[in-house]
């Protein structure tokens, strides 16, 4: 069970990291500007989502100095429903 727990610690911020490198990439590849701030919809306030909503926040402000705005919500259909009516920018969905 060590190993695994070694595993998933290692792989939650390469995981982010990758996040916010293809977020950032997709999102200056289909814009003539670069945006300061994205919106993300994420999960209710202290759930795991919403936990890692916040390690994305802090990624990407810290390594490429993107603003992200996370909006809470009740869940993944909340989220991609936002996500279709182009209230946020991305959202996390399980």
């Amino acid at each position: 069970m060590k190993s695994i727990r070694c595993y998933c610690s290692n792989f939650i911020p390469l995981l982010i990291k990758s996040l916010v490198w293809g977020l950032t990439a997709s999102t200056l590849s289909s814009c003539v500007a670069q945006p300061d701030r994205l919106t993300l919809s994420s999960g209710t306030t202290g759930g795991y989502y919403s936990r890692l909503s916040q390690q994305i926040i802090n990624s990407a402000d810290t390594t490429v100095g993107l603003t992200v705005r996370n909006l809470d919500s009740q869940g993944s259909q909340q989220n991609l429903q936002r996500l279709l009516n182009r209230q946020t920018d991305f959202t996390v969905a399980g």
